[in-house]
């Protein structure tokens, strides 16, 4: 019941900095924190004004709580990370393989970005959704390198489990039609064997 460490992470300088992590899990060498980084970019380098963009990012500290290596990964496209959408239930459990890579998956959005005096707003509380979630799932060696990422359309809060082989993966179905659970096998290339639907018309977990 002693701590043993007690540390804080993340910081905001002005605009840029970190938003908080959404779930921590402990592995055999300490523990992996998974949250979100916003940056300034220059979105068209001819005009003066930045747009305000959002990746994951990555922590992992030793059994001290010592930062061993951290890792910021943008997202493909219109996919989108906010606070409100990277939050514990659309985090699952991240797996350690014996190697001392780690497979996690999330949920996002798809975004329907805004322009506003010539700029493409792609982040931040003008941020239009779509009604379309998507599960991105990573793979990353033991010194953060992305070794595979893998996207899911129209699913959220996942559930990711290790198998012989690789990994299942459990989520809500949210395609249109074919609204329940569904089930996706997927071997350690972050490739899809099998997919099913596990019921339809919920209920949702």
């Amino acid at each position: 019941g002693n701590v043993v460490w007690n540390r804080e992470y993340g910081s905001q300088r002005g605009l840029e900095g970190n938003g908080g992590f959404a779930c921590g899990v402990a592995t055999r060498g300490g523990v992996l924190l998974i949250g979100m980084h916003y940056k300034l970019w220059h979105e068209q380098p001819t005009r003066t004004g930045t747009a305000l963009g959002s990746q994951l990012w990555i922590t992992k500290l030793n059994k001290r709580g010592e930062v061993e290596w951290e890792k910021g990964i943008a997202l493909d496209g219109s996919d989108l990370i906010t606070p409100l959408l990277l939050q514990k239930e659309n985090c699952a459990r991240p797996i350690e393989e014996e190697s001392g890579a780690v497979v996690f998956a999330i949920s996002t959005a798809t975004s329907a970005p805004l322009v506003r005096d010539g700029r493409r707003i792609v982040a931040g509380p003008e941020i239009s959704y779509q009604d379309r979630r998507v599960v991105l799932v990573f793979k990353l060696d033991r010194k953060g390198r992305e070794l595979a990422r893998l996207r899911l359309a129209d699913g959220n809060i996942p559930r990711l489990f290790a198998i012989k082989g690789g990994y299942v993966l459990i989520d809500n179905n949210l395609k249109k039609g074919a609204r329940g659970v569904r089930e996706t096998f997927i071997n350690g290339d972050l490739k899809v064997s099998q997919q099913h639907a596990l019921q339809s018309g919920g209920p949702y977990f």
